[in-house]
């Protein structure tokens, strides 16, 4: 008799195969690492901010990132994590 955890790891393996053949020989996979320092992201967020402001839409991913992270650390409330977003959208 096949065990639960033998059959959901047979089911990631084939959800992950599937995936990983929908991926392009060859596609670029871009790995950020965030600082840990608040101080640090907070800066980086203003900075992208202003570019995103200044019409470069391709930060949006950079600045979510950003912004959830400062989340997860219990910097920013759920009222400034909503301005945020209501500033770049």
């Amino acid at each position: 008799m096949v065990s639960f955890h033998s059959q959901l790891l047979k089911l990631y393996i084939q959800i992950f195969i599937i995936k990983f053949k929908k991926q392009k020989i060859g596609a670029e996979i871009n790995v950020t690492f965030l600082s840990s320092d608040p101080q640090e992201l907070i800066n980086k967020l203003n900075i992208l901010i202003a570019e995103k402001k200044a019409g470069n839409n391709n930060v949006f991913n950079k600045i979510r990132a950003i912004v959830d992270e400062l989340r997860r650390l219990g910097y920013l409330t759920i009222g400034q994590f909503t301005n945020i977003y209501k500033q770049i959208v």
